[in-house]
């Protein structure tokens, strides 16, 4: 689908972990105007040791627990720990976005280092 019309500001939440940087970021240069800022945010895997400790001990209360209360999200429970532990998806934009013409990049570590936002503004 093809847009008619540019943005000041595009985001995205949960999407970063699934796409490769270079593809997400080919679709929306094109859409965000010079100046414009750029918003990605995901899971990350906490970087303190005891932290790392308490995320995993949810991970496995997610899939003990979280499957009987909540069938329908079985997949995600079992997947999500796997998926945020061998993503890189925070360094593969970080690399990619000079190539596409982003400047003043910045990340930002929350939730006990679990999520990630990662901002950038277009040249």
């Amino acid at each position: 689908m093809q847009l008619r019309e540019t943005f000041d500001c595009i985001t995205s939440s949960y999407i970063p972990k699934y796409v490769p940087a270079e593809k997400l970021l080919a679709n929306i240069v094109r859409y965000l105007r010079p100046g414009g800022k750029l918003v990605l945010h995901d899971f990350a895997l906490p970087q303190h040791f005891l932290l790392l400790r308490i995320w995993a001990l949810h991970i496995f209360l997610m899939k003990s627990f979280g499957t009987l209360l909540f069938p329908n999200w079985k997949t995600i429970f079992y997947e999500l720990g796997d998926l945020v532990r061998e993503t890189k998806w925070i360094d593969e934009y970080l690399g990619a976005l000079p190539k596409f013409g982003f400047k003043n990049v910045g990340v930002q570590r929350l939730t006990a280092g679990s999520a990630v936002i990662l901002w950038a503004e277009k040249s």
